[in-house]
């Protein structure tokens, strides 16, 4: 398998990063930079916590030099300097860190990209939207990495997984994946948190909608009146508000909200554990 990073993006967004182009040149030819650009095979800068996860599960956390805001495990990830927030770094602090190549999911100013293939940094798009898009990231980081082995282990651990969800019968339950609260947003077909619940034995409330992430009314939720509640945003449940309260998961406490919503939002390692959660979450008959 061949990586390629994506194609140079013209950009008027590009002349606000000139200075920061300056600042990477500087120390790109400093003697110091020099010296440590030989003695490194690989510094790798994650811009997302789920990459960030899959680096260190293949054995490959030393490659890493940077990280962002919301990179917080394996616990080791939190000692390594954050180049700004998920998708959104400072270019002046990724270039600080004299990186061999990027990788992220997505970024909010293409221009980033740009700006560092421009200085002869490696980026690399890994989209992590599906399961099988956590299968296509593993072979490209072992790639990458010189991780191939680790890949190939946990690749095979993931068919495994599957296996065992695929092969499990229905718990002919229905449960409503609320992302956030404030609109109500929920997900719906084709969201990863779709695809979880199906494996997990769920039906999705709102699997007939034809959007992955949408925002729903209350009346819509009260018609339809989920068995459950998987309750993913920062803050608890308001049970007090009208319309918690008139839903039946909320008045036989069939809400849940402490597993950790990392295991079943983050397209990491420990996401075959969230989706096992929560089938035993709804199985044990809450």
């Amino acid at each position: 398998m061949s990586l390629r990073p994506p194609a140079e993006r013209g950009s008027a967004e590009r002349r606000t990063l000139y200075p920061a182009l300056f600042l990477a040149l500087v120390l790109l030819f400093t003697p110091a930079a020099a010296s440590e650009t030989r003695s490194v095979e690989t510094r790798v800068v994650s811009l997302s916590p789920a990459l960030t996860e899959i680096i260190f599960h293949l054995g490959k956390g030393d490659a890493l030099v940077g990280r962002t805001d919301v990179c917080d495990y394996p616990p080791a990830a939190a000692a390594l300097p954050s180049v700004g927030g998920f998708g959104n770094p400072a270019l002046e602090k990724i270039i600080r860190l004299r990186p061999t190549a990027v990788v992220a999911n997505d970024l909010v100013n293409p221009a980033i990209a740009h700006a560092l293939t421009r200085l002869g940094v490696a980026v690399y798009l890994l989209p992590a939207r599906r399961l099988a898009d956590y299968e296509k990231i593993v072979a490209q980081l072992g790639e990458l990495l010189d991780a191939r082995a680790a890949a190939a282990q946990e690749l095979a651990r993931v068919a495994a997984a599957l296996q065992k969800f695929r092969r499990l019968p229905p718990l002919k339950k229905s449960a409503l994946f609320v992302i956030w609260d404030a609109p109500l947003m929920v997900a719906g077909r084709g969201a990863l948190a779709d695809e979880i619940l199906q494996l997990a034995g769920i039906e999705n409330l709102a699997g007939d909608v034809r959007e992955e992430y949408f925002k729903c009314s209350f009346d819509w939720v009260l018609r339809r009146q989920p068995d459950f509640i998987v309750w993913t945003p920062p803050t608890p449940l308001p049970r007090e508000h009208f319309f918690w309260r008139e839903l039946t998961a909320v008045q036989h406490g069939r809400v849940l909200g402490d597993i950790n919503p990392d295991l079943i939002s983050r397209l990491g390692p420990r996401i075959f554990a969230g989706i096992e959660a929560l089938r035993e979450e709804m199985g044990s008959g809450q």
